[in-house]
């Protein structure tokens, strides 16, 4: 349940209380426990509450580890949401080079074709 707090706050706008649950999740991905399949991936989680406190090299470093965790596992759901809120917090950011980063990280269409 713990991941899923920390994005219901931030979701809520209450990033104050996601943001204290940053220890914790470090807490988690030190475990070495890197994906709950009903909640996602701990390095998302820890991305999140980090870029939920304004932690922003911190949060980088998370999403940029869980983006990597999603494509070798692969984890084909975290994969566009760890993309999201890498956005998300490129975005909160507002840094140089931000916007562009936040273009490149939007989700790609598939290549399959309906039939």
């Amino acid at each position: 349940m713990l991941f899923s707090a920390v994005e219901g706050l931030t979701v809520l706008d209450e990033a104050r209380d996601a943001a204290k649950l940053y220890p914790i999740v470090l807490e988690v991905v030190d475990t070495g426990l890197a994906v709950h399949f009903a909640y996602g991936l701990s390095e998302k989680a820890a991305g999140i509450a980090a870029a939920a406190g304004a932690q922003w090299e911190k949060a980088e470093e998370h999403y940029r580890m869980a983006m990597r965790q999603a494509q070798e596992l692969p984890h084909k759901i975290e994969q566009p949401e760890v993309r999201r809120w890498y956005t998300r917090m490129l975005i909160d950011r507002d840094g140089p080079g931000d916007c562009d980063k936040a273009r490149e990280l939007r989700p790609k269409p598939s290549s399959c074709t309906a039939g």
